[in-house]
């Protein structure tokens, strides 16, 4: 009876290793897939902003933006990194452009209407969204 017993033991021991081997493989896996869902995203926001620039959304830029320092952070110990922060940088540049090509629209004449005021502030506040995520 005492070796069945140890026997069964032996055997409970290594259903418990194996039970921890596919808890671990499964973790793995739910974190191998989340890594490449997050690099579809990025690919799909890079193309987002892309899109609105070319329309003029700078808030949907921003709001797409945030999403990418997100995706970044997710893919950080991916290969590729240094080129998605390459690609950041230069989005930041492009809307930190356009922002200032509206702002000296608004700032070209002489006197500044309340609704220039807004647009004012609209555009400090997007800039503000931008550097409060770095």
């Amino acid at each position: 009876l005492t070796n069945s017993a140890e026997s069964e033991k032996k055997v409970e021991r290594q259903d418990i290793r194996n039970l921890k081997l596919l808890d671990r493989s499964k973790k793995n896996m739910i974190s191998s897939l989340a890594t490449i869902q997050e690099a579809a995203n990025w690919e799909s926001l890079v193309r987002e902003i892309d899109a609105k620039f070319i329309v003029g959304d700078l808030v949907g830029v921003v709001e797409s933006w945030e999403g990418m320092l997100h995706s970044i952070k997710v893919l950080s110990s991916m290969p590729g990194n240094q080129s998605r922060e390459n690609v950041r940088e230069k989005i930041e540049l492009k809307f930190e452009e356009k922002t200032s090509i509206e702002l000296n629209k608004i700032l070209s004449d002489k006197i500044l209407h309340d609704y220039q005021i807004s647009e004012i502030i609209f555009y400090k506040d997007l800039f503000r969204r931008t550097k409060k995520r770095r």
